[in-house]
């Protein structure tokens, strides 16, 4: 009796026995969880989740939708219908010169700004990058450009660029003998040159401070055992720094693409498109079309724009960086 009740009124899994038996128990009859508790857990997610939902759904993705289905739809101020039209605006876009004009010079316009930006602000790093005294000089001046607004950037070059007295011109005076004034906004090649000029200016500011972040993070044991094999500065940035920085210079080539094919604040306040529509750019056009009472036809340009430029150079960039972060991690 005196067993009996010894193994009865003591604790669950005390001793050999015992610890056996729970572990049995824990086996066959696992713990459960408390009920509702994983979907509150879920529930909690998903409120958490919803505010940055509706943002997307309500700023991003609805007026997307939205312009896509104007693109087929004649829309017009004078009539209120709205009737349905195919791919009329599109084809009407597509046959406009100006449109094919204006296409051709983001890309011109694109492909000299982005390689400019990109060696002017990696060369700027690579100088920078060692030297502590030239970074405390050289940051809160050459970040200043970045730091404007765009559309103040272009007023304040407009100012500079004006013909017979902007400082441009007082400055090629200056240097060049004789009377060597231009009337930079006066022609198509020229204005067109003051907005590369201007675009340079202001975002290789960016394009520096990435890429200084990015020379920072090169691990300095690379570095030195390729100064202990004898490798010259060019071979140690070929072979050493370029490979180690390709992630974040393809993020930023993405970045300067996307952003310098949109470029529209500086058209409008230094050129206005002209002379004439030399210097219209895309966004500048749609602009120009959706002003004048044409949004369907705007919303046809703005998705061939899309569709034509953004998309294809954006999912290129991504699948290269894709690519180059898959062979790191078999490295």
């Amino acid at each position: 009796m005196r067993l009996i009740g010894k193994s009865h009124s003591g604790p669950v899994g005390a001793g050999p026995g015992g610890t056996a038996t729970v572990s049995l128990r824990r086996r066959l009859w696992p713990r459960r969880r408390e009920p509702g508790v994983e979907q509150r857990d879920t529930r909690d997610l998903r409120l958490m989740f919803l505010p940055a939902v509706l943002v997307v759904l309500g700023f991003g993705i609805f007026p997307l939708i939205y312009a896509l289905w104007v693109s087929f739809h004649l829309w017009e101020p004078f009539i209120p219908d709205h009737p349905g039209n195919g791919v009329k605006n599109y084809t009407e876009v597509l046959n406009d010169p100006i449109f094919r004009s204006a296409a051709a010079r983001t890309a011109i316009f694109v492909a000299i700004v982005v390689p400019a930006q990109m060696v002017i602000g990696l060369g700027l790093a690579l100088v920078v990058e060692s030297r502590m005294r030239l970074q405390r000089l050289f940051f809160p001046i050459y970040l200043l450009p970045m730091l404007i607004a765009p559309i103040v950037v272009g007023y304040m070059w407009l100012q500079m660029f004006q013909f017979p007295a902007g400082i441009v011109n007082e400055i090629v005076s200056f240097l060049v003998p004789g009377d060597a004034r231009v009337n930079w906004l006066g022609s198509a090649e020229t204005a067109f040159i003051t907005l590369i000029i201007v675009e340079i200016w202001q975002w290789t500011p960016f394009v520096f401070v990435i890429m200084l972040a990015g020379l920072t993070a090169v691990p300095v044991q690379l570095r030195e055992a390729a100064a202990v094999d004898g490798a010259r500065w060019w071979v140690t940035f070929r072979t050493v720094i370029l490979p180690a920085i390709t992630p974040v210079l393809t993020v930023v080539v993405i970045l300067r693409l996307l952003e310098s094919a949109n470029f529209f604040p500086t058209v409008f306040s230094i050129t206005q498109g002209g002379p004439g529509t030399s210097t219209y750019s895309m966004v500048f056009y749609i602009t120009k079309l959706a002003q004048f009472g044409r949004p369907g036809v705007a919303a046809a340009t703005a998705f061939i724009f899309l569709l034509a430029l953004a998309i294809p150079i954006g999912f290129v960039l991504m699948g290269i960086l894709k690519r180059q972060t898959a062979e790191k991690k078999r490295i």
